[in-house]
């Protein structure tokens, strides 16, 4: 884990909203790559799932369909955005996971522990730290 999402980890504690990681590898066999987000997404009560590259993504993605929780994609497939679901959210791949988690602490200050109103924050096309989404999911250019 990089310094700098311990960081943003510490800072979401120290402001009484502690965030926890559950890492899956998505370059391992499917079948134990989904059953371990799988655990993570149900046993975990997971907020949100930040998926660091595009095997993430689209393991991320089959899955947040049925568990109703937001899926924040560091890639730059643009198919991962483009049937317009409402659960997954694109930003560019070059995105440092700890802008990221960043965005997500910041989005659950305004929406609570709750991924429903979590991803109608993130969807609302408001600026959360830096970044502002499309109906679509994509980033919005500033």
């Amino acid at each position: 884990m990089s310094s700098e999402v311990v960081a943003e980890l510490t800072a979401a504690s120290a402001s009484g909203r502690p965030l926890r990681l559950l890492p899956v590898d998505s370059d391992q066999n499917w079948g134990v790559a989904s059953t371990q987000l799988v655990q993570a997404l149900m046993d975990g009560r997971a907020l949100a799932i930040v998926a660091l590259d595009r095997n993430a993504a689209h393991l991320a993605e089959q899955l947040a369909l049925k568990s109703f929780v937001p899926v924040v994609a560091l890639s730059g497939d643009k198919t991962l955005t483009s049937t317009n679901v409402p659960w997954i959210f694109r930003m560019p791949a070059e995105t440092p996971p700890a802008a990221a988690l960043r965005l997500v602490e910041t989005a659950a200050r305004r929406s609570g522990p709750n991924p429903e109103q979590l991803r109608d924050v993130l969807a609302s096309g408001a600026e959360i730290s830096g970044v502002a989404f499309l109906p679509t999911g994509e980033p919005r250019d500033r």
